[in-house]
């Protein structure tokens, strides 16, 4: 899918694009307006950049007709369409909505947020296709020496998340809203998946062969989840993994033991309760957090420091500001060292948190350039905790992994490439058990 420009890249598109136009004399045809056309897309380097760079037209014609309509509407051409055209291509997305799960230990699941009959469609799914053994992990102990022997080293997790079939080494990722939150239930599923009839879906890519479809480098395929019964507001969505995904958990279940050097873990979500109090630096000493927690500090950083003010180490210091978006990318979180905390709090400088009585902080991050600053007047919402580079529960070496069934009447022919392989193999057994 590529990188995905974000709604605080727009704008800054719309400036990129109009500032070019006024610079190359409004005259898109000049070899001017094409040599910096070039630059501009051959240049940029930085995640941020390619955001903003993809917010803009592919074409240097398009350009004074996308600085009319600005570069957010012209990413999504068809943003508008009728009453007609929504009856006979539309399907509601809102149907569903996360929540906890009923099912013990499985966190999040799929509910229904209106009544719906049987045989109604519950929600699309979109998948993207995958080669298997594009998600294998293989190791060796130096991995940026290409001539180490290398060795299989299990599944990644997207694994989990992917419907695939025992005969086919294609798995489909489903992307659209909440769908990847749908539990697993043998007994008591009450929905089932199928194959989309939208005229959107490619339907020649269920008749390609698996190498055929690997060439293709976008998603054109759609499943549905469709209620096998009639379900109400507030159910819970569940569906059948099938037999194979169910005999593997109950093995995985029966057979699980905590790793013995994992026993400290905790995962940092649990920690993530706003209205707890961090712990500083010296309360650690007597507390400290599990070893696989690091503490994030989101702090908006293009600003001055304050003038005169030098923390014990020389790090400049600044106030903590609150800046639109803050905490919903990583770009703007720092790994930090908690210092102070201050009961004594001021409405002005909380009033972009829900809970302004909290205490703030004084923080030290670190940043990118290996710079540390010291930030005063944190609110306890612009701190977090993460689990530290591969010390989850996702990545420990015993967690389960195993792909969600696809059902047998949805595998296309062309795509059984796993099973046509197994006949071969046993052709020349075959024939000589026969030769006996």
């Amino acid at each position: 899918l590529g990188v995905i420009p974000l709604s605080d890249d727009f704008p800054s598109a719309d400036k990129m694009l109009n500032e070019f136009y006024e610079l190359v004399g409004k005259d898109v045809e000049s070899e001017m307006a094409e040599d910096l056309w070039d630059i501009l897309w051959n240049t940029s380097s930085t995640e941020e950049d390619n955001r903003i760079r993809n917010a803009l037209p592919r074409s240097l014609e398009q350009v004074p007709a996308v600085i009319e309509t600005g570069t957010a509407k012209n990413s999504v051409p068809n943003r508008i369409r009728s009453i007609d055209w929504l009856k006979e291509n539309g399907i509601c997305l809102d149907n569903i909505k996360p929540g906890k799960s009923n099912i013990p230990g499985a966190h999040n699941g799929a509910f229904a947020t209106r009544p719906m009959k049987k045989g109604q469609i519950i929600a699309p799914a979109p998948v993207v296709h995958i080669r298997r053994e594009h998600l294998e992990i293989y190791d060796s102990e130096d991995v940026k020496d290409k001539k180490q022997e290398t060795w299989y080293d299990g599944e990644q997790l997207l694994l989990n998340y992917c419907y695939g079939h025992a005969n086919s080494s294609v798995l489909l990722y489903p992307y659209a809203p909440v769908v990847n939150y749908i539990n697993h239930d043998r007994q008591k599923f009450n929905t089932e998946l199928r194959w989309s009839d939208l005229p959107s879906q490619d339907q020649t890519l269920k008749r390609e062969g698996v190498d055929q479809l690997m060439t293709h480098d976008h998603a054109g395929l759609i499943m549905e989840f469709v209620a096998t019964r009639d379900i109400e507001v507030g159910e819970e969505i569940l569906v059948n993994y099938g037999d194979a995904w169910d005999t593997a958990w109950k093995e995985w279940v029966a057979e699980w033991s905590p790793d013995p050097n994992n026993r400290e873990y905790t995962p940092a979500w649990e920690l993530n309760d706003y209205l707890q109090p961090v712990r500083t630096q010296t309360e650690q000493m007597e507390e400290p957090y599990p070893p696989n927690i690091e503490t994030v500090c989101f702090v908006e950083t293009a600003k001055e420091p304050l003038t005169g003010v030098k923390g014990k180490k020389g790090e400049p210091i600044y106030d903590f500001r609150y800046v639109r978006h803050l905490y919903e990318t990583s770009d703007d979180g720092y790994p930090c060292d908690i210092l102070e905390r201050h009961h004594k709090t001021n409405y002005e400088v909380l009033k972009d948190t829900i809970a302004p009585s909290l205490p703030t902080y004084t923080v030290r991050i670190y940043l990118k350039n290996k710079k540390k600053w010291i930030v005063r007047k944190v609110p306890r919402r612009a701190i977090q905790f993460f689990d530290a580079e591969y010390t989850s529960d996702l990545t420990l070496p015993n967690v389960f992994r195993h792909e969600l069934g696809l059902p047998t009447h949805m595998l296309p022919a062309a795509w059984a490439d796993l099973y046509y392989a197994s006949m071969m193999d046993e052709a020349p057994s075959a024939a000589k058990a026969a030769g006996k």
